[in-house]
């Protein structure tokens, strides 16, 4: 296990990431620019009216703009892979996932979406209803338990798009069962990695946001050789 400590990841992270700064930053910029067209395109897409057609127009859009970015998320996640196995990764990859089996990437959009909008309207629920016939202590308590399932959702699944990029030949279901198996026993750790970037994201802020492009391929790297890590053990032990 000492290969999934953050030290040791971090440092091989720095290690993959010499001499590839210029396009990783690229990288950052074009996901970076798609990013921000998709969030005006969803704004665009806000209804003006609160009927119910416009109700179930915005969340068609919602969900083809969100498909839309984990299509191009896995596309980051296969550039990074590459580097990570020290292969062969260019700009192209960003748009690999478009021409290549999406359809399970939009079946995850539209589960993570369902799972999202869940924990939403169940904390928007306590919090309009529970105050009033629920104790204060309870409604905490119901309120962190629906955090708590959003939080193990996000940790088992969140290596979907790292599994796509693996093996974009496997379905929805498949890759799915697979996140549950990889992340058995790994959560916790995935946790701890993520908290270490803390002190990174303050930096980030002071640099007013200016950081992240050097930030996010550093943070996306580590957890690119943290799932390839556990996959690796995975494959030894078959």
């Amino acid at each position: 296990m000492k290969q999934l400590k953050p030290r040791v990841l971090k440092r091989e992270a720095r290690i993959k990431m010499q001499g590839n700064y210029g396009t990783l930053v690229i990288a950052a910029l074009i996901v970076f620019g798609c990013t921000f067209l998709l969030n005006i395109v969803l704004t665009l897409l806000a209804p003006a009216s609160t009927t119910l057609l416009s109700a179930l127009l915005y969340l068609a859009g919602l969900l083809i703009v969100n498909t839309l970015y984990n299509v191009l998320s896995a596309g980051v996640s296969r550039l990074y892979l590459n580097l990570a196995t020290d292969q062969p990764f260019s700009l192209r990859d960003l748009f690999y996932a478009f021409s290549t089996h999406p359809e399970p990437i939009a079946v995850y959009s539209a589960v993570s979406l369902a799972a999202e909008a869940g924990v939403l309207y169940v904390i928007l629920i306590l919090l309009a209803y529970g105050a009033r016939h629920l104790g204060f202590q309870l409604l905490i308590l119901l309120m962190l338990a629906a955090l708590l399932v959003f939080l193990w959702f996000v940790l088992t699944f969140s290596c979907f798009l790292f599994l796509h990029a693996r093996d974009p030949r496997k379905s929805a279901k498949e890759l799915f069962r697979d996140c549950i198996h990889l992340m058995k026993g790994h959560r916790l750790a995935l946790f701890w990695l993520s908290l270490t970037f803390f002190g990174v994201l303050v930096l980030c802020i002071l640099s007013f946001g200016i950081g992240l492009l050097f930030a996010m391929p550093y943070m996306q790297i580590t957890t690119t050789l943290f799932y390839e890590r556990i996959a690796e053990m995975e494959e030894k032990e078959k």
